[in-house]
């Protein structure tokens, strides 16, 4: 395996950063999106560019619904109306994320996935901390149905929701690594404790191995590959998201710190994905059958 990024993925990194820097206050993503879905940055993109763009939008800490529409967008009809994709499970209940401003909603179903365009009636603000936007939306009559089975939609669905929780725990461990070294107690770093920079190791590690299962999935774009990347990253955030918080103290529930921009969204994106014990049945369903037993034959 190659762990760098070629020529064409580096430059189109760069030209992301460089829309991203263009787009004005960081604050403002929806300003974001919209200078994204104007511009040419997932052009000619393999499902692999388009993982690694929903990734960094994360690792930057932008709660952009950019990621989510790269990944879905070449499954979509050329027609729907252009703008922010929210998606939502038929079989679940709750908020949807960036429901509140998505020009399209897809509802995945168990067989079929259709296209609802929400109106204002339909769709109800949630309040929420997660760090995205929420909304309680009614699909409404149907406008279409799409041609890609519904696992197909789904396998991408998940593949946006890993590339964010790998983005995210990148950052989130580093701010916890930052935290470590400059905190002075009992006359030392914290990060000259061997407990803890085993912690973090071990952190890092499950964050490193989400990143290069998620971008293993990308490339190969098959759903049970997909299912295998979303159990991991489902465990990592599950993991993560306490071990991170309980290093860094009491700060790391601060607005002033910074941390909870990481943790939050991983604790939303999990829950999204769906817990292990959902995604480990599914898992395990949809196994290949084994063979049958070949009897050995004795010969003298």
């Amino acid at each position: 395996m190659d762990f760098d990024l070629n020529d064409a993925q580096r430059e189109r990194r760069d030209k992301l950063n460089r829309l991203i820097e263009s787009s004005g206050p960081r604050a403002d993503t929806e300003q974001l999106d919209k200078v994204l879905l104007a511009s040419d940055v997932q052009q000619d993109a393999t499902v692999l560019d388009r993982f690694l763009i929903a990734e960094e939008l994360a690792r930057q800490g932008l709660p952009s619904a950019y990621g989510l529409y790269c990944l879905l967008s070449d499954l979509l009809p050329p027609e729907m109306p252009a703008g922010r994709v929210a998606v939502m499970d038929a079989h679940r209940t709750g908020p949807v994320r960036f429901a509140d401003s998505a020009a399209l909603v897809v509802q995945l179903g168990r067989q079929i996935a259709t296209l609802h365009e929400p109106r204002d009636s339909q769709v109800r603000i949630a309040n929420s901390t997660f760090g995205y936007p929420y909304a309680y939306v009614a699909a409404g009559p149907s406008i279409g149905a799409l041609g890609a089975a519904a696992d197909t939609l789904r396998a991408r669905w998940r593949l946006a929701l890993i590339a964010e929780i790998a983005g995210n725990a990148q950052s989130a461990i580093e701010k916890t690594a930052g935290h470590l070294t400059s905190r002075i107690q009992f006359g030392r770093p914290l990060a000259s404790f061997q407990a803890l920079r085993h912690r973090l190791a071990e952190a890092a590690v499950s964050a490193e191995a989400t990143r290069w299962l998620g971008r293993e999935a990308a490339f190969h774009d098959e759903p049970r590959s997909v299912l295998l990347a979303a159990w991991y990253a489902s465990d990592t955030a599950a993991k993560l998201v306490p071990e991170l918080v309980q290093m860094c103290g009491a700060r790391a529930f601060t607005l002033e710190f910074g941390l909870h921009a990481y943790t939050m969204r991983m604790n939303c994106l999990r829950l999204e994905l769906g817990g292990i014990d959902r995604l480990g049945r599914e898992l395990s369903d949809s196994a290949p059958a084994p063979r049958e037993p070949v009897a050995a034959i004795r010969t003298r």
